[in-house]
């Protein structure tokens, strides 16, 4: 299974996904289920490869990950750059992720943005999946067309051609556990979220 994670936070989805994919082989193997490798392609615009790498040895050891069933390469360059490289990862990839990512670029560029999915959506293989989960706050507005109307992300995601959404929360709140805070030394915030699952036609 290749996964992509798209900017924004590559270091957290390393964590998150290392995790979610560890439970899953433990699960399989109760089952006596092979799992497939999983390959991980983490993409950003700055270079975070030398803390990725620490992190991913961390990784490994804490959750018995080998080379045989997880795997990553780590890529920088611009997504909305029209000369950026990544045709192919996006074409083979069975998942791809955009976490907490989509607000930023349409603040960046609303147009570039808008090109950059189109890319995405026409280069996905048939089958593959588009995950995004970005804040649901006043800031998740886009403006589209002459009048310049004020859509929510997911709205302008949800019209597109080409792929269906097979999960969506429009707001979903995440609140961080009790006494959580006595690990961070900054003080937590609880955030509404939108969830979306896409799959390509």
């Amino acid at each position: 299974m290749l996964k992509r994670g798209l900017g924004a936070g590559a270091g957290s989805e390393l964590v998150a996904i290392s995790k979610v994919y560890s439970e899953i082989l433990k699960a399989k193997s109760n089952e006596n289920n092979n799992m497939s490798c999983l390959n991980l392609h983490i993409q950003d615009v700055a270079d975070y490869s030398s803390v990725l790498s620490l992190l991913e040895c961390t990784i490994r050891n804490e959750l018995s990950l080998t080379p045989s069933n997880f795997q990553t390469v780590y890529k920088v360059f611009d997504i909305l750059s029209p000369l950026s490289s990544d045709s192919s990862y996006i074409q083979s990839a069975d998942l791809i992720s955009a976490f907490y990512l989509l607000n930023e670029l349409f603040t960046t560029s609303k147009k570039s943005t808008l090109l950059f999915i189109a890319r995405l959506l026409s280069l996905m293989k048939s089958g593959a999946y588009f995950f995004v989960i970005d804040s649901a706050g006043s800031f998740s507005h886009v403006s589209v067309g002459t009048n310049d109307r004020n859509y929510m992300i997911f709205t302008v995601l949800d019209g597109l051609k080409g792929w269906k959404c097979v999960y969506g929360e429009d707001s979903k709140w995440f609140r961080y556990s009790s006494g959580s805070e006595r690990y961070y030394p900054r003080r937590l915030q609880n955030m509404r979220q939108m969830i979306r699952l896409y799959q390509k036609l």
